[in-house]
């Protein structure tokens, strides 16, 4: 144990042992032998006859109420790291919440039936739209998988239960309704998909079922048709985004408050 006891006041206790125990002799109760003891120690150590007089001094000001013990202050609360965790989750919720729409329209979506186009047990069919999508009425693409030996393809779109047809040719795998051609709004169609030279493939066994609609209805089927990983994205951003709106709430509860 230190023994250089006092050393705040620039002296040192010679007597350390009886210095550490002589507050004994001053508390409500002490024997003779205590009192005494502290007595004869104050008249031969400087240091705690100082010590003594300070805490007599401090005392006597508190009783007379010229001095006073410090009231403690409410901690404030350091909220510059709460702000700069909102900062950071907002701006983490809003990257993942715009990859994953941006994965909803890249992304090809989900066949609504969960088992894809009907290829008829072959490995060739369409790739866009899939099964039940729904498209935008013009500018839609369409492509399929190639069929090995043809030579070019034809695409008959049947409204399904109407009377809109159309038809056409392609040489690659892909073929865009021309510009000026509007397909019914909500409507079923069903587009089919033939080869040259016609027998490498039987006759309706590459087909795909699809809706069209306006903007916003393919907006809304993307968004539920969308594959896990841009839903995974956007549920993931939301939860970030909660969790900042959350610490936003409980910085704010913690401000300190100024007085008016």
């Amino acid at each position: 144990m230190n023994n250089r006891i006092n050393e705040p006041y620039g002296y040192e206790c010679v007597e350390p042992v009886i210095g550490r125990e002589l507050w004994r002799g001053a508390a409500p109760g002490a024997t003779d032998e205590e009192r005494k003891r502290r007595s004869e120690h104050l008249r031969i150590c400087d240091a705690c006859r100082l010590r003594a007089a300070v805490e007599q001094d401090i005392a006597s000001g508190l009783a007379d109420g010229s001095l006073s013990l410090p009231t403690r202050a409410p901690a404030r609360r350091r909220t510059g790291h709460g702000k700069a965790l909102v900062a950071s989750l907002t701006a983490a919720a809003t990257a993942m919440a715009a990859m994953g729409l941006l994965l909803v329209m890249l992304l090809p979506p989900v066949p609504v039936d969960g088992l894809g186009p009907d290829r008829s047990g072959s490995s060739e069919g369409f790739t866009r739209p899939v099964e039940g999508e729904t498209v935008g009425a013009s500018g839609t693409t369409f492509r399929w998988e190639p069929v090995e030996g043809a030579r070019s393809y034809g695409l008959r779109i049947e409204e399904v239960g109407g009377d809109f047809v159309w038809e056409g040719t392609a040489t690659g795998t892909a073929l865009a309704l021309p510009t000026g051609l509007h397909l019914p709004v909500d409507r079923e169609f069903r587009a089919y998909l033939t080869t040259v030279p016609r027998d490498l493939v039987s006759e309706g066994s590459l087909s795909v079922r699809f809706h069209a609609g306006a903007a916003g209805a393919v907006v809304r089927f993307r968004a539920s048709a969308a594959p896990w990983p841009a839903k995974g994205l956007i549920l993931v951003g939301l939860v970030v985004g909660l969790a900042a709106v959350g610490t936003l709430i409980r910085e704010r509860r913690n401000r300190p408050h100024t007085a008016v």
